[in-house]
């Protein structure tokens, strides 16, 4: 394990609220992911026995919509410079996706300079929000409209929200 000694500037990546917020998700995705493949997948289809399955995956989900909700209205600031930082990318970032296997091959000598988030942290928090919201809105279509969706409208809506979970 390496520490930043007295003299080096350590650099604050995420404050506890995003800490505590992260966790949040991260429990509520797990609780989504498990009763989900109870749910969908035969193997284990006999621990979704008795709907409880159902129930938790349906808390899981209020968790992971409402989590995200309440962060941006306790920390409007944080959210919105994560947010934006997601999603903006300068030659600098083109530069490190050109360099990035050197980096993951551990060899980072001469990347080009980064902010707090790398291009490639950068390009997988984007991918998180945008996935989540498909997700989200795929699950609310299933949970509140499948009965006007439509056979083929919930086909649809099931292979959006599974696909988008991977």
């Amino acid at each position: 394990m390496t520490t930043a000694s007295d003299h080096e500037e350590k650099v604050l990546r995420y404050r506890v609220g995003q800490r505590v917020v992260h966790a949040t998700l991260a429990i509520s995705f797990l609780m989504l992911l498990f009763t989900g493949l109870m749910i969908l997948w035969p193997p284990m289809a006999g621990l979704a026995a008795g709907g409880t399955s159902g129930i938790i995956h349906r808390v899981g989900a209020i968790l992971f919509m409402a989590v995200p909700i309440l962060y941006l209205i306790v920390d409007r600031r944080g959210a919105k410079e994560l947010l934006v930082e997601s999603f903006t990318y300068d030659k600098d970032d083109l530069a490190w996706f050109k360099h990035m296997g050197q980096y993951f091959l551990g060899h980072a000598v001469g990347m080009p300079p980064q902010g707090r988030l790398n291009a490639g942290q950068k390009l997988h928090h984007a991918g998180v929000v945008i996935t989540s919201a498909t997700v989200v809105i795929s699950g609310i279509f299933m949970w509140y409209a499948k009965g006007s969706l439509g056979a083929t409208g919930l086909a649809m809506a099931a292979t959006i929200h599974d696909l988008s979970m991977l």
